[in-house]
């Protein structure tokens, strides 16, 4: 009985092992994984700054032709030299 019970637990130790060196493959391989995620966020995180910015300068310039447009039309309009002038 006592050999049988060896035998059993030689058994189960031997699957132990097994089953942590496939958990330990299995976690390199999530490790690795996780870096090239947080490769790729940052990547991203800073192409999402720089079309941020570019959208501030766009809204800028927007905002700039509104107030000139504004100004045109809130002026008197004495004839098309004054806007080919303004332009």
């Amino acid at each position: 009985m006592l050999e049988e019970t060896l035998a059993q637990m030689e058994q189960l130790i031997g699957d132990l092992l097994t089953q942590n060196q496939q958990l330990l493959a299995s976690q390199a391989e999530l490790t690795e994984a996780l870096a090239q995620i947080k490769e790729e966020n940052d990547t991203l995180q800073l192409q999402v700054m720089e079309m941020e910015e570019k959208q501030g300068i766009v809204v800028a310039r927007l905002q700039a032709m509104l107030q000139r447009a504004g100004k045109q039309v809130a002026a008197p309009a004495t004839g098309t030299g004054n806007v080919i002038a303004s332009a």
